[in-house]
């Protein structure tokens, strides 16, 4: 079974996010990567829809002008699943 919690294709990254229950993509030509597909870290901050967040060693920091129930809260990340993933 597929443990990676992110997926990459073409310059973008997509992960999994359990408060807005959707995947986020993040444009890696503005944001730097570890390279870990297990246990990424991200930096700087990611900011989509709404959900502002730090991603740091497979962890995710919700900061607290999140607009959701895990504001101020962290949370592992999941594996991603293929089946979630819509790119176009």
């Amino acid at each position: 079974m597929n443990k990676d919690v992110i997926h990459i294709f073409k310059n973008r990254l997509y992960f999994y996010c359990p408060a807005c229950d959707v995947v986020h993509e993040v444009n890696l030509l503005k944001h730097r990567w570890n390279g870990s597909l297990k246990s990424p870290t991200i930096i700087p901050s990611i900011l989509n829809d709404g959900c502002s967040i730090y991603i740091k060693g497979g962890v995710i920091s919700y900061l607290k002008d999140c607009s959701h129930t895990l504001s101020s809260q962290t949370t592992p990340m999941v594996p991603l699943k293929s089946t979630k993933i819509k790119v176009i």
